[in-house]
Parts: structure tokens; sequence; C-alpha cells
């Protein structure tokens, strides 16, 4: 029997670490091991998860508490430590909620495929709809690019490979970066011709928080487009250009229709083409409480676009 290791790193997340260890004791695959590594928190991280390690008696529980070194630094040392190079890892972030079935639902994707990575599905709680809906593209071209075989992104928040794999992938992967690892592991893997698989299940879904403000929002895509320049997979890289080039005729489309109103229809187009690719979505992941909110989403999304693109531009 599969006993996969789990492995979060976390820093100053006294609001959320103890909602994690409970979505982890909730688990209804219970052989597995657990590691919070606390990244030199300041705040009261360590005490709570130590302390609720210790009232439920959770064994197979373990907080590592580490100078800060950063997510990815910090991440790597866990994963090199661990024993046995076929051990399945899997990673979420101390932000997030997995559902009771997510270790099993990713250790029995692992068993069917042997994957060397596994891509699980991530959300935005609903709390922030519009934040959630148009989190909805990005899983589907996340979990429908891997499924075709050429997987163009996916996220740390639900994350599977082997130490194995990620040791011959580390070397293709750029030294001392703190941002961005799942991305540079995904180019890696990719290089080394390691397969992929996606985990397409509800079961699956690992719920992340959304944030809390505009400026929040900006400075998180902002960090996310950062990584950018360091891409080195030319499937990616492709696909980052021409979402830019497409958001920027939208623009110029919608701006020349000022002037030729048969410009409109360019839009009409792409509002209906964004429902017919989200509404599925939304009803598979059980959301369909989002699909109001795709309009907005649609009319908005080449604007903010270029708005993180111009920004990220200026920061580096």
């Amino acid at each position: 029997m599969i006993r996969p290791i789990i492995i979060v790193c976390a820093y100053n997340e006294q609001q959320n670490v103890t909602a994690l260890l409970e979505a982890m004791k909730a688990q209804t695959y219970g052989d597995f091991s657990f590691y919070l590594i606390d990244d030199g928190s300041v705040d009261a991280t360590f005490s709570r998860a130590q302390s609720y390690i210790s009232e439920h008696s959770l064994s197979h529980f373990h907080i590592l508490r580490k100078e800060h070194v950063g997510k990815e630094a910090a991440m790597r040392e866990a994963i090199m430590s661990v024993e046995y190079g076929n051990a399945l890892i899997l990673t979420t972030d101390a932000d997030c909620q997995p559902p009771a079935t997510w270790v099993e639902c990713m250790v029995k994707k692992f068993e069917e495929t042997g994957a060397a990575m596994l891509i699980g599905p991530v959300a935005i709680d609903d709390s922030h709809p519009l934040q959630a809906t148009e989190f909805l593209s990005i899983e589907a071209v996340t979990l429908g690019s891997a499924a075709l075989g050429h997987p163009l992104m996916c996220g740390g928040a639900n994350l599977g490979f082997t130490k194995d794999a990620y040791i011959k992938a580390n070397e293709y992967m750029p030294q001392g970066v703190d941002n961005g690892g799942d991305m540079y592991l995904l180019e890696a893997m990719k290089k080394q011709k390691l397969p992929i698989s996606p985990v397409v299940s509800n079961s699956a879904i690992v719920v992340t928080n959304g944030s809390d403000s505009i400026g929040g929002f900006i400075r998180q895509r902002t960090r996310w487009a950062g990584k950018a320049p360091n891409y080195t997979d030319w499937e990616i890289i492709a696909a980052g250009l021409i979402t830019v080039t497409i958001q920027a005729v939208f623009i110029a489309f919608l701006i020349g229709a000022f002037y030729n109103i048969t410009l409109l229809y360019v839009w009409i187009a792409k509002i209906i083409i964004d429902f017919i690719i989200l509404t599925p979505v939304a009803v598979m992941q059980k959301r369909a409480r989002l699909i109001p909110y795709i309009l907005p989403v649609s009319l908005i999304y080449p604007f903010y676009t270029m708005v993180i693109l111009i920004i990220s531009t200026f920061k580096r």
C-alpha cells in the first residue's frame, strides 16, 4: 500500500494553520505522513500547529521549524530529506483546504498512471466570486492542456510527484529563485519527458483563499507574471504570448467599435465562447452559482491582463 508524504511550507499562517491540520486529520486515506515546515514564522504558526498535533495525538503529523529561507528553499530541503526515491510526495499550501478525499484521489491516480507528476485541481473559494470565476479559466487550461499531453500550468497548491522525478528535474530548475517553483518543476519534468497526468475529479479539488482586495489580487497576478522571463519551455512561452496578443486585439477592437460598430461583434463572440468554455467547468465542479459572473469577468479580463503585464514589466 502506498504511503504518501505530504509536505506543506508555512510562513506566518497562524490564521490558517489550524484549518489545514483539521482538513488533513479528516482525510479518508489514513496511511500517510504529514510534514509542516515552519519557515521561520514570527507569529503563532508553530505554537498553534504544535498544540493541535499534540492535543489530537497525531503521531503521523510532524512539524519542523527552520530559519526563514523562503518557501522554495524550505520545500527543496524537505523533499530531498525524503528517504525513499519512489515515494509519492504531495504538496499544498498552508492557506488551502483539501477535501477529505484529496489524498485518496491523488494516490488512486498515481496507482492508475504511475505518473512522475500529478497536477491536481485548485479552486478559489466562492466568497470571492469574480476571482473564483476567473480561476475557472485557469483550471480549464491547466487540466485541459495536461489531458492533451502538453501541460502548460500547474500549482503547488495541489501537486504530486516522486522524489526520483524531482531529483531528475531539479538540475533543470533555476536555483536561488523563491517564487514559481511549481512552474519551473513542470518545465523540468517536460524536458526530461517524464509522464505527467492531470487529476480531474471534484473529490480532489483543493480550495484556496481569494485576495481580499483588488490590490492584493493585482500583486498576486503580478508575482505570477514575474516568473515568465525565466520560462524556457516553448509551449508555455507561446501560450503566454498568444494570450497577451489576443487580449490586446480585443481591446483594440473595442476601441475600434466606436468607429465601426461591426467590430463589437468580436466581443459578442468572445463572450459566447467564454460561456461555452466556462459553463461546463462550473457545472462539472458543482459551482453553477458562478455562471452569472462569467459575463463581467469576460468583459474585464483583457484589461486587467494588460495592466498586470505592464506592472510586471516595469517591476523587473
